[in-house]
This record gives structure tokens, sequence and C-alpha cells, in this order.
């Protein structure tokens, strides 16, 4: 509240349901001199209802239509929700890393929502047919509780991910669940092809026969690595419009103006721009 006054704060903006209620009782006791946004990146519906479906809150901010539908089915008025998508800090990548064989790369976790298990499985049915090999970033081999393939490379926690992107051909999401990977964009940024979950925005990020392919089941995950497997010339294609809608749509810049929108009072439904 010091530095609320102190400051002459203008907007709060939470991203956490913890901050949410920080944010509501301290916009309550300023009287309501600043604006209250709430921001929503998971598929869970809110628990608490009072920290939501309230007059003190001026807007909420997600990033999937799967969070929007969530908040309307609470009873949130059409008028407070925008769709703002995840954003990163672009990175100018140039050159690929050279290696010895085609490469997957798994971001994710052990959680079992990531779907480590099913990029497992997927990976050891691919090698009965083709030659590849995988990175598994984030998978600490201490952690995972399944047999591991022994051509996947488990890589644990890093802070860079762009050294394993930048060595690997293809980007393979498996998660049985998201609101908004951002793992998707980091492989965009690396001009890599994704092949990915029909979760969360996926379906609305990535233009399927463009920009990689959404898939249904284990078996069109083989099918569609297979083929991006078989064709460079593809997977290019692909990377290289992956990086050119990024660097257009998803930089960090790029969502600090939408954000101004919204701040300025603008209903804001975010929108892809094709090249």
């Amino acid at each position: 509240m010091n530095v609320l006054k102190k400051e002459h704060i203008d907007i709060i903006h939470t991203y956490h349901n913890g901050g949410h209620k920080l944010g509501f009782w301290l916009t309550l006791l300023n009287l309501k001199k600043n604006k209250l946004f709430i921001n929503r990146g998971v598929l869970s519906k809110p628990n608490n209802l009072f920290y939501y479906i309230n007059p003190i809150i001026d807007s909420f901010t997600c990033n999937s239509l799967g969070c929007v539908n969530v908040l309307k089915s609470r009873f949130i008025k059409s008028s407070k929700i925008n769709l703002i998508y995840n954003h990163i800090r672009t990175k100018n990548i140039s050159n690929k890393i050279k290696k010895d064989a085609l490469y997957l790369c798994y971001i994710g976790n052990e959680n079992p929502i990531k779907g480590f298990d099913i990029f497992n499985d997927i990976f050891t049915e691919l090698r009965k047919t083709i030659e590849i090999k995988a990175y598994a970033v984030g998978i600490d081999a201490n952690k995972v509780k399944i047999n591991v393939h022994n051509d996947i490379e488990l890589v644990g926690e890093t802070k860079d991910v762009y050294q394993y992107l930048l060595k690997s051909d293809i980007s393979v999401l498996t998660s049985r669940s998201e609101s908004f990977p951002n793992v998707i964009l980091e492989a965009m940024n690396a001009g890599l092809p994704i092949v990915a979950s029909k979760v969360g925005a996926v379906p609305e990020i990535i233009i399927n026969d463009k920009m990689g392919y959404i898939c249904n089941s284990k078996e069109e995950f083989i099918e569609k690595i297979v083929h991006l497997s078989k064709n460079k010339e593809l997977r290019d294609k692909m990377g290289t419009l992956n990086s050119e809608i990024l660097s257009k749509n998803f930089d960090i810049h790029t969502k600090a103006e939408k954000l101004l929108r919204v701040y300025c009072g603008e209903n804001y439904i975010d929108k892809i721009s094709e090249l």
C-alpha cells in the first residue's frame, strides 16, 4: 500500500491466484484509485469466484480461447475478457548446429500432464522404421519413472533450451493438456517445424500442414514425423515460416503494445497475422 501511494501506481496486473487476492484487497483499500487487471493462463476453473466476479476487477487477460471460455463459464462478462497470447523475447538465430543424425526435441518435465511417456512411446515406435535420435530437455534421469529409449538423451533442466533446439530438426509437443505452451514459440524462434498434440492454444497458433502438424493420436504423430524425416525441404520451409510468423506476432514488444491497448480500455482479442 505504501508503494501504491508513494509511486502513484495506476495499474496492478496480477499473474497468480495469490497475487489476484493481494491485488484485489490493495485496490479495494486504495479506494479504487488504481485499475486492476488479472491474468489467467490455466484451464482449471477458479475456485473462489469472489476474486473473479467482482466490480473491483477492471479486466482479465487470457492466453488462449480455452481460458476465455473457462471464465465465460464462470459468468464473467465477455466485455471484461481479453485474449493476448504469450510472447517471448525473440533471439536472432541464423545458423543451425550441424550433427550426425536427425534429432527430435522434447521440452517439458516429468509431470504426466506434459506427456513425456507419450513421447517415449512414439519415439520407440519410430526407431523401428527410421534412424532418429532425440533430446528430452527438462527430464531428469533420477526422477523419470519409465524405461526411456536409449537414443533419447535426458538433458534435465537448463537455462538455455536453444542449444538443443538448434541441434534438432523437429520439435515435438505431446502434452495431455496446456493453455499456451511457450515451447511452441521457442521452437518457432529456432526455425523448427512443430508436431504437437491438439491442446490449448496449439490449434490457434499452428497452421496445420504449413507450420507443422497437429495430432490427435500416437499413430498420427508417427505418420507426420516419418513424413518430415524424409523431407528436409519441407522441414526447412515450415521452419522458415515459423520464424517469420513468430517475429511478426509473438515478440515481447508486440505484447507490450497489446497490453497498453487493454490498459487504456480496449476489449482486445488477439489474432495471428499470416504472412
